[in-house]
């Protein structure tokens, strides 16, 4: 319980600031939040039938989910008629 008091006072204190990343992800979490679930999926089909190490495997899939969600965030926040559909206001 301590734990996560602490980290809620941090969050508290340290994300209650105005930049461009919270400003960005604020407006960024829905969609995101849709869009990664396929995308996990989608990256995980190709990449775990290899024979790699599993924490690459791990590493490759969690970054490229990233990207491929963010890139698919940003072209979806430029078409007009879709964008409501993800919850992204004019």
């Amino acid at each position: 319980v301590c734990w996560m008091l602490s980290f809620s006072g941090f969050a508290s204190t340290y994300l209650n600031k105005k930049n461009n990343f919270l400003s960005y992800s604020t407006l960024a979490v829905f969609p995101i939040y849709i869009f990664h679930m396929p995308a996990q999926f989608l990256i995980s089909s190709f990449i775990y039938p290899s024979s790699i190490a599993p924490t690459l495997k791990f590493i490759i899939v969690f970054l490229t989910t990233i990207l491929l969600c963010v890139v698919t965030y940003e072209i979806i926040k430029r078409i007009r008629g879709i964008k409501i559909l993800f919850g992204i206001k004019n």
